[in-house]
C-alpha cells in the first residue's frame, strides 16, 4: 500500500523462485504475478535476495548448477558476475532486478531471515522503471527491507 506497486513473497525451490503470494499494484499499468509462478532465481530480485543469505556452501552449490542465459541485455551472464552481485546484496541488504527479467521492469527485494540469518523467503516490490526510477531506489529498498524485517519478526514470535 505504501509503494503503490506490486509486492510479492517468494521462496527458493531448486534453481527457481516460487511466488507464494502477492499484492497487485492499484496502478492501471502494473505487474501481475500469481501464487505458484516460477522464475529462474539468478535473474530475479527475490532469487538474489535469498541466494545472498544462504550458507556459503549451499549458495555455491546452487550457483554452479545455473546454465546462465541472457533473457535481456541486462541479465547476469556468469557465475562470477552472480557471486559479485550477491556480495553487493549482502552489503546493501537488498537485491535489485534492473530489467534483467523483463525490459522496462525493475524489482527490489529483501530477505526474510531465520534466527541463524539464513534466508527462508524474500519480499519484493516490482514496477515499471519509469515509476521506480533511480532516485526512488532508496525509498523502495527501505520499504522492502521493512516488510522483510516485519515478517522475520513475526516468524520468530510464532516459533
Amino acid at each position: 500500500r505504501i509503494t503503490q506497486e506490486t509486492v510479492n513473497l517468494g521462496i527458493l525451490d531448486g534453481l527457481e523462485v516460487m511466488y507464494l503470494d502477492g499484492l497487485e499494484s492499484p496502478q492501471s499499468f502494473r505487474l501481475v504475478s500469481s501464487a505458484g509462478t516460477r522464475a529462474i532465481a539468478y535473474r530475479t530480485a527475490l532469487g538474489k535476495a535469498i541466494l545472498a543469505y544462504l550458507p556459503a556452501e549451499e549458495r555455491e552449490s546452487v550457483i554452479t548448477l545455473f546454465a546462465f542465459q541472457a533473457y535481456t541485455p541486462h541479465t547476469i551472464a556468469s557465475a562470477d558476475e552472480l557471486r559479485n552481485e550477491l556480495e553487493r546484496v549482502r552489503a546493501q541488504e537488498y537485491a535489485i532486478d534492473d530489467e534483467e527479467s523483463v525490459i522496462g521492469v525493475r524489482c527490489l527485494a529483501a530477505p526474510v531471515l531465520n534466527p541463524t540469518r539464513t534466508a527462508v523467503a524474500a519480499v519484493s516490490i516490482s514496477g515499471p522503471v519509469a515509476r521506480m526510477a533511480d532516485g526512488k531506489i532508496e525509498e523502495f529498498s527501505r520499504a522492502a527491507r521493512a516488510a522483510a524485517r516485519e515478517i522475520t519478526e513475526r516468524l520468530r514470535a510464532t516459533g
